[in-house]
């Protein structure tokens, strides 16, 4: 993985940018609207997430795996890529524009805000962060994303009010345009990125896409459905509270971002060189992101209240418990990544799709029947599991292409994390006190029981100062 750290700062600033912008978004939104119209917001943006899915179907993922495994320029055919999305999109408003004006008919707002929120999905067609990600130049996609926060965070605060739920999808689809134009504007070759397309191959590109974009949509159901389920059985506040605390998650997954996003071409390429130290690279890595996310989980598990209210406020303070539950959610993501993108970076999308394929359809089985309890621990939980289940099945399907050894790693990683809270359980003090020595106790234990070794740090530093 060369100049890893060059390249995960660029990531960290563009991603985390957004991701600040955005997470600075949810806070004024929370507070100005108050959670039921919060709740109504979250639903329209997981409704806008389901559509967004049709536009792509896996057309951004081949597009930067197609970049970065390419020798040469004239074999990335960039307009192929751009114009499909554009296709789709159109089809897509206009499929999905009707759906939603009948099924939300007995539901004004919802219907318009899900309805307004589809213009987002315009410009969000003519975003090139695909290309830039495969030629790895993460520097014009951190302008894109900064100039799109921006627009949107200085609209919503400049604009929005209490009153003003419907204005939020209109500045959000005029945001996602200011970012993608300033992606287009850098790109220095606008004849070949708008150039007619090769329209024979949109069969081919679809065909590779399809597959992963079924298995990406469904590997993501954890993260859009629990709104619709939430919406259906629950209520809006509901919604609402499970909003806000999900999104402190998605700001910690930040970290997730970064090495992912330099996980795919980079793997591209080891794939398409046969790297013989593929596997232990992968190994290595996956302890090191299993550790880290436990880290994570400790910090939220013990300040989840401070958090949650002094982000959101006293109103959404019942979103605490959500928070420190879906604390537990972070570990699993970090360590799907690892082999999700594994799957997509091999070129193996049958493997990709039946692992997401079983996982994704068995996560809203569990999420559905956590739900039906009508208890909203149970179903945050079941949030969870339904996470580690897609995480199992992208393992086996990867260990079956490639002979990963990580069961016996993550045994000591799990056991000392489990073995530091409970410790940590009988330390009576301060929750900022508390979660310093449990991570002080994690570390400790891993170092005594090798879980993670003096090769590991080895390799880690490697990568860094590559």
């Amino acid at each position: 993985m060369k100049r890893l750290l060059p390249k995960a700062v660029w990531i960290f600033i563009g991603d985390g940018g957004a991701k600040l912008f955005g997470f600075i978004a949810t806070v004024y939104l929370a507070r100005t609207l108050g959670v039921e119209q919060f709740g109504q917001l979250a639903f329209a943006l997981s409704v806008l997430g389901i559509c967004a899915w049709f536009t792509d179907m896996g057309i951004n993922t081949v597009a930067t795996r197609s970049v970065a495994a390419s020798k040469k320029d004239d074999n990335r055919f960039p307009s192929d890529f751009l114009w499909l999305k554009v296709t789709l999109t159109f089809l897509t408003i206009i499929v999905s524009s009707i759906i939603l004006w009948f099924i939300f008919i007995d539901q004004p707002t919802i219907r318009a805000l899900c309805l307004l929120f589809l213009l987002s999905l315009i410009p969000q067609a003519f975003q090139i962060e695909w290309f830039y990600r495969g030629v790895q130049n993460f520097e014009w996609v951190t302008l894109g994303r900064w100039v799109q926060g921006l627009v949107y965070v200085t609209g919503l605060i400049l604009i929005v009010t209490a009153e003003d739920l419907l204005v939020v999808p209109v500045i959000y689809a005029i945001s996602i345009f200011a970012g993608a134009f300033a992606m287009i504007v850098v790109y220095g070759n606008l004849q070949e990125i708008f150039k007619f397309p090769g329209i024979k191959r949109w069969g081919d590109i679809f065909k590779s896409g399809a597959k992963i974009g079924v298995g990406s949509f469904l590997s993501q159901s954890v993260i859009l459905f629990p709104y619709i389920i939430l919406a259906v059985i629950f209520s809006d506040r509901i919604v609402g509270l499970y909003g806000a605390a999900f999104k402190v998650i998605l700001v910690v997954m930040l970290a997730d971002r970064v090495f992912t996003t330099l996980l795919l071409p980079n793997l591209s390429e080891m794939w398409a060189d046969k790297t013989e130290s593929l596997a232990k690279s992968l190994e290595t890595l996956s302890k090191w992101v299993l550790a880290a996310g436990f880290a994570a989980s400790v910090i939220l598990w013990f300040n989840s209240d401070f958090i949650i209210i002094t982000l959101f406020g006293i109103e959404y303070s019942d979103a605490a418990q959500m928070l420190a539950l879906l604390s537990f959610f972070i570990p699993a993501t970090f360590l799907n990544s690892v082999f999700i993108y594994g799957l997509i970076s091999s070129g193996d999308d049958n493997r990709f799709l039946s692992a997401t394929v079983y996982g994704g359809i068995l996560s809203l089985v569990i999420m559905t029947f956590g739900a039906l309890s009508e208890n909203i621990a149970v179903f945050v939980i079941s949030v969870v599991i339904s996470e580690i289940t897609i995480t199992l099945f992208a393992y086996m399907k990867f260990r079956s292409l490639l002979p990963v050894k990580f069961i016996k790693s993550a045994f000591i990683v799990i056991s000392c994390f489990a073995v530091s809270m409970i410790i940590a359980g009988y330390i009576p003090l301060a929750a900022v006190i508390t979660t310093i020595i449990t991570l002080f106790i994690f570390g400790l234990l891993l170092i005594v029981t090798r879980g993670i070794k003096s090769e590991d740090y080895t390799w880690l530093k490697r990568q860094i100062n590559s």
